[in-house]
């Protein structure tokens, strides 16, 4: 079985995957690249899975050549299940990765990652409510302190195989748009509606994979430059700017926000920075500190 991380960077990805391997991880280069990927494989209960870390990736609309490297990879792959991670005091920028990748309709399950940091800020995310949203399951994990993450991997194997539905959709304008290119393409990638969305943002990838014929290929054109007049920018741009009013509808819906807590070393800074408190505790370090030297 093959199992896929991939986040955003910084979201506490590869600290889950070392939980996970250990030290039984072999960092490895894609074919013919320099952009490197670690792998590891385990036994989880009759199977054996072989459990991949991607460098993090903000999109798989590639912007460097290790997106590039990674968006390439996950489409040729054959996956048993994606395992997203995400940051949870990051959430409504983590799911514009999420939404994408549910474009795919493969295996996926979302894995809240840092849920202790979100909730010390005051951000408390109802895992059941994004999980009927999405459409898939969600967990939530602690990486740096191994919780979670046993539950994260049998939802994974429970999971595994079981392609994504994608009922996620965007404004009407722009599904009108994703409905005319349906009807211009006789093959696809993946699915006819995820095939659609790559063309409206003119993804190159997509575009030589998908065979139109000169008429169909030209309607595409009109289209992606249609959307591009009404929204007084280019088609991907569009794209990008709904996937990102998606995810804050989504994280609107499924989070609440209480009082942060107060941590110990913010309360330590704010004595030692306060205008007249800190000044007192620097003479008396500077008085603590010549009494011991002298």
């Amino acid at each position: 079985m093959n199992y896929l991380l991939i986040g955003q960077p910084n979201c506490g990805k590869s600290t889950i995957f070392n939980q996970i391997a250990g030290y039984k991880a072999l960092e490895s280069n894609f074919p013919g690249t320099t952009v490197s990927f670690t792998e590891s494989k385990f036994r989880f209960k009759d199977d054996i899975i072989q459990i991949i870390d991607l460098p993090g990736t903000y999109s798989i609309i590639p912007h460097d050549y290790a997106e590039k490297v990674t968006r390439d990879y996950i489409m040729g792959k054959k996956l048993d299940v994606i395992i997203n991670v995400a940051d949870s005091s990051a959430l409504s920028r983590s799911l514009e990765l999420t939404i994408e990748l549910i474009e795919l309709e493969k295996p996926m399950i979302l894995v809240l990652n840092m849920i202790d940091t979100a909730e010390n800020k005051g951000i408390f995310i109802d895992e059941h409510k994004l999980s009927e949203i999405l459409g898939i399951p969600v967990v939530k994990t602690i990486g740096n302190k191994g919780i979670g993450i046993k539950n994260a991997i049998d939802v994974a194997y429970n999971n595994a195989g079981n392609r994504t539905s994608n009922n996620l959709r965007f404004r009407k304008d722009i599904e009108d748009n994703i409905s005319k290119i349906e009807q211009c393409i006789s093959n696809w990638i993946i699915s006819k509606r995820f095939t659609s969305i790559k063309m409206l943002e003119n993804d190159d990838y997509i575009n030589e994979k998908v065979k139109c014929i000169d008429k169909n290929r030209y309607r595409v054109s009109e289209i992606r430059e249609e959307l591009t007049k009404s929204h007084g920018m280019d088609s991907p741009i569009v794209i990008s700017y709904e996937r990102h009013g998606l995810a804050m509808d989504i994280f609107e819906r499924s989070v609440s926000f209480s009082k942060p807590k107060r941590d110990f070393t913010k309360n330590i800074d704010d004595i030692l920075m306060h205008p007249i408190w800190g000044y007192l505790f620097i003479l008396i370090i500077m008085f603590l500190f010549f009494n011991i030297v002298f």
